[in-house]
């Protein structure tokens, strides 16, 4: 039994995040401040300050897109003969 209550999905993305600027954004130049749109998909989503974007790992801290890095995305078996 955990002495401690289980993280959420999105406490431990945000616990693996950079410093840096995340790549594959590009700022809102005609909208409210600190809108960032995130490129990463087709998606492309416009995220306001405080928000995810539609994935709901990438998301906007303060004007700037933050990303998490080093965990596993997705994991895939192809047993072959």
């Amino acid at each position: 039994m955990l002495d401690r209550p289980m993280a959420s999905l999105a406490e431990t993305l945000r616990e693996m995040v950079g410093d840096g600027d995340a790549a594959l954004t590009e700022r809102d130049v005609g909208g409210p401040a600190g809108r960032v749109r995130c490129l990463a998909c087709g998606h492309r989503c416009l995220i306001s300050p405080g928000r995810d974007g539609v994935c709901k790992v990438r998301y906007n801290e303060e004007g700037r897109l933050k990303v998490p890095w080093g965990y596993v995305g997705a994991l895939q078996c192809d047993p072959i003969e």
